[in-house]
């Protein structure tokens, strides 16, 4: 019988955290890769990407806190995950047709964020986002979608709900809605 000083105990702590790390991720996985199978996409868009102070899954315990980011497209939202979080998470592409509704949120602190309400295709149900309130990700925000919703003509952004209220575009608000609050 080996000693007990032969045994590699100073391993088993290390490999136990990386096996429950990895079994964590799988688990709550499922929803993000129904959306990845929903909305597939090969190649991450040009953009800047930031980083996503929480997203959560329609009604389950499946909630992601700092974990996810996102990349604002032409096309819609690409979300991807931080390196040591991707292992079961493949990135997906959003289309702007799937947003619901964007509300800006005041936090603790007064700090803002945005709420993005998501009705993805089939399987993949829905999907919250809060998004930082920095002036660079608002400015973003309203560019790209506004590009979504006007190129291409006047029928280019039909099911596209309105969004964000700077420059013309409606507000949706915890306090009071800004226009005539059809969202």
């Amino acid at each position: 019988m080996p000693a007990t000083d032969d045994l590699p105990w100073d391993l088993c702590f290390p490999m136990t955290a990386v096996g429950g790390f990895l079994v964590f991720w799988f688990l709550i996985s499922p929803r993000w890769k129904a959306f990845a199978r929903a909305y597939p996409v090969a190649h991450r868009p040009p953009g800047k990407s930031y980083k996503v102070p929480g997203v959560r899954f329609g009604d389950t315990m499946a909630s992601y806190k700092n974990a996810a980011r996102v990349v604002f497209a032409e096309e819609g939202l690409y979300l991807h995950m931080q390196f040591l979080c991707r292992p079961f998470h493949p990135p997906f592409l959003l289309p702007w047709e799937c947003v619901r509704r964007v509300e800006e949120l005041k936090g603790l602190f007064r700090r803002r964020y945005y709420h993005v309400v998501v009705e993805g295709a089939g399987e993949a149900g829905s999907m919250e986002l809060w998004l930082p309130g920095k002036v660079e990700v608002e400015q973003e925000l309203c560019s790209t979608f506004r590009q979504a919703v006007y190129v291409g003509g006047m029928n280019a952004g039909a099911g596209v709900p309105p969004i964000l209220g700077t420059e013309g575009l409606a507000v949706g608000r915890r306090k009071g809605l800004k226009g005539d609050g059809a969202y």
